[in-house]
């Protein structure tokens, strides 16, 4: 590693610390937490994470949280996917689970309700682990994934696949 990396690196780290004073004492917390027990606790779930250094304990505490909340919309989901056959869900399949992401197969007569449970149940599950941050989810169809794809209503404000909408134009 050179020297001028090394000096520019802690200038960095300097003014990161100085930007958010709260860093310093969160960061003593879970040295102390990862010194003491080797170990961090998620503060909802309950979770406990092992064998981590300052770092992964530190960004546990907050993408634990996204990520225990998105396992709880997939059980949700799941529940509804297979149990629940009022639900405009029932007969969906989970194709993929990607972080916060859930994408799902779903018979397409019941694309628009199915899409717009699936937003309510990802914020609804979100909300329960953390409730004092805006939570949004917008549905959208489409025949690809593609991370390009929108919203997108046709003129009887039905959810279409973006595709359609893209390709007409």
């Amino acid at each position: 590693i050179c020297l001028k990396c090394v000096q520019l690196s802690e200038t960095l780290r300097e003014r990161y610390l100085s930007r958010w004073e709260e860093i310093r004492p969160y960061w003593n917390w879970v040295m102390a937490e990862v010194n003491s027990r080797d170990a961090v606790t998620q503060f909802v779930s309950k979770r406990v994470r092992g064998g981590v250094n300052g770092p992964q304990a530190a960004n546990t505490l907050f993408q634990g949280l996204a990520a225990d909340g998105a396992k709880r919309a997939v059980i949700q989901l799941t529940k509804e996917m297979y149990l629940d056959s009022a639900s405009p869900l029932y007969g969906s399949r989970l194709l993929i689970f990607a972080h916060d992401e859930t994408l799902l197969e779903i018979p397409e007569e019941r694309a628009h309700e199915a899409a717009h449970r699936q937003a309510v149940v990802m914020v609804e599950k979100m909300k329960e682990v953390v409730p004092d941050v805006v939570v949004r989810a917008e549905p959208a169809l489409m025949r690809r994934w593609t991370k390009d794809s929108k919203t997108v209503y046709n003129a009887e404000g039905k959810l279409i696949p973006w595709e359609d909408a893209h390709e007409s134009k």
